[in-house]
């Protein structure tokens, strides 16, 4: 009789997958317009010595020949995608000559071959772009794109970042006004610090299928943008934190813009919620209004916004004094919840989502105290199906907590994100990671006080098998032993980030990890992120 040893293989995060041939000609365009870049260099810098007009003009024209190359040729669904790649190589050329010179170099000659390089963005900027973020390129790229704004006529998504942070607005104002009245297809636009009165009304009468506009910061965005902006009827989301527009401008939004669901932080809603009452709005109909985040709110002003928006389906505050949150419970659609300097039991948060009926998917706590082993079973108990579990420099108490003899619902057992950046007990992060069978993300703090004892002992009972990514800022207890425990059992790992915080690593001990990874062809990525976000 033969006997057969079934052996279970050790399953490891897998492997480097083969690029597809659509991504390998992708890349293979990024090389072949920097080739095309260092081909321009020698010719046009010498013909620059002695013709800089005639230099300039041969420039001009081969770049004009590169760019009805690409366009013509690049299907325009994935022109984009071409476009990014193209420009991230483009970025990394630049790079490399930057780092390559030299006090013995003339600094004009240098110059010149930068200004060919940087120029060279021209070629992929064209009506077929659909989106741009400003904030993904260094500075010397930028003013090229900003320069070249009515070209991508085609947008869909423009994202000018911060601008110049306030320093250059009026300069900027001119080329972005010029660039936007030639995209009647934006769906979003977003500008913060540097936004004005005047390019909100290029906006308005250009974009009239805009459904987000961001204008964070922007203390030159006044009343005088309103009429502008409820031009956009198809808007869904107007951020104005920290502009100049008044609580009725923003009572005027908020009862003329049909689709309107998110506002962003307005820390003054009562006064908004009051005006519009004033204003005798019909006691029948209820704003569109589903997200809400301000600060200082009152018990008063919530039972308003309960009344005025009942479809919201977030909510962010900070309570300054004692509240009874409860009256949140009324919102039948809430799912997302953020608070802010509370007291888990005097703010009546546990009662809260117990009256919420297991409608909570998102929870962020922050600052908020009174958080003990029986507010992490209150939680999981009132939220069985929470998705999203935050803890920010709350207050964990290790005092005595209330016996359960059996819980009704697995705790967990749908958390796919799990941040605690807060100083608890080791009984808590144990209690937390223990249980949450489906996660996908972790986010430790520097003060959880996590070490290889309690990864153990959540791995002997979670091997978290779906888990992706896993940041742990700072371990004093923490070694190669976790590293492997992890390796062996999260087999679609796809980010293992601030191992060089872990005390119990040594830098030979990482290198040689990060070699191993290599060699096996290991797709893990270990690199150092230090965010919070």
């Amino acid at each position: 009789i033969e006997s057969r040893i079934l052996v279970t293989p050790v399953k490891m995060p897998r492997k480097h997958e083969v690029p597809a041939l659509q991504e390998l000609a992708l890349c293979s365009i990024g090389e072949y317009v920097t080739d095309f870049g260092k081909s321009l260099v020698p010719p046009i810098c010498s013909e620059s010595r002695t013709d800089p007009r005639g230099g300039s003009k041969r420039l001009h024209n081969l770049l004009k020949s590169m760019k009805h190359r690409l366009s013509s040729s690049i299907p325009r669904h994935l022109y984009n995608r071409m476009a990014l790649k193209s420009l991230t190589a483009i970025k990394l050329l630049i790079n490399d000559r930057r780092n390559t010179y030299n006090d013995f170099q003339p600094i004009n000659v240098f110059l010149t071959e930068v200004s060919v390089l940087v120029n060279l963005i021209e070629v992929l900027l064209h009506h077929n772009l659909r989106s741009m973020e400003f904030a993904e390129w260094p500075k010397i790229m930028r003013h090229v794109l900003y320069n070249n704004l009515e070209n991508m006529s085609g947008l869909e998504v423009l994202d000018l970042g911060s601008g110049s942070a306030g320093w250059r607005t009026s300069e900027i104002e001119k080329l972005i006004i010029n660039g936007v009245s030639h995209m009647p297809n934006l769906l979003s636009f977003t500008l913060c610090s540097d936004c004005t009165d005047n390019i909100i009304f290029v906006v308005g009468e250009t974009c009239k299928k805009l459904r987000a506009l961001d204008v964070i910061a922007s203390r030159s965005v006044t009343d005088r943008s309103i009429p502008s902006i409820l031009n956009c009827q198809f808007l869904k989301e107007v951020k104005l934190f920290r502009t100049s527009v008044s609580i009725g401008g923003f009572s005027e939004l908020l009862m003329r813009l049909p689709w309107l669901e998110n506002m962003g932080r307005c820390d003054d809603v009562g006064e908004v919620f009051e005006a519009i009452s004033l204003k005798e709005i019909n006691q029948d109909k209820s704003l569109a209004l589903k997200v809400l985040e301000t600060r200082n709110v009152t018990i008063d002003d919530l039972f308003l916004f309960v009344d005025v928006c009942p479809f919201v389906t977030s909510v962010s505050i900070m309570c300054d004094e004692r509240t009874d949150l409860r009256i949140l419970s009324a919102l039948e659609h809430l799912q997302e919840l953020k608070l802010l300097s509370c007291d888990f039991y005097g703010d009546k948060v546990n009662d809260l989502l117990e009256m919420t009926n297991s409608r909570i998917r998102s929870l962020h706590l922050e600052h908020v105290e009174e958080i003990d082993r029986s507010a992490l079973v209150y939680i999981s108990q009132y939220c069985p199906g929470i998705k999203s579990l935050t803890f920010y420099n709350c207050d964990f108490s290790e005092g005595l907590s209330t016996q359960f003899r059996a819980l009704k619902v697995e705790p967990f057992r749908q958390l796919q994100r799990l941040k605690c950046v807060a100083d608890c007990a080791s009984c808590h992060l144990e209690f937390l990671l223990s249980n949450c069978l489906a996660i996908k993300f972790i986010q430790l703090g520097s003060s959880t006080g996590v070490g290889d004892l309690t990864m153990q002992k959540v791995f002997a009972v979670n091997k978290m098998r779906e888990l992706e990514e896993l940041k742990i800022l700072y371990g004093g207890d923490l070694s190669m032993r976790t590293v492997r425990l992890i390796m062996e059992n999260c087999e679609g790992l796809r980010r293992l980030s601030e191992l060089e915080g872990w005390h119990g690593v040594t830098q030979h001990e990482l290198e040689a990890f990060r070699e191993e990874l290599r060699v096996n062809n290991v797709d893990l990525d270990t690199s150092p992120t230090l965010s919070l976000a």
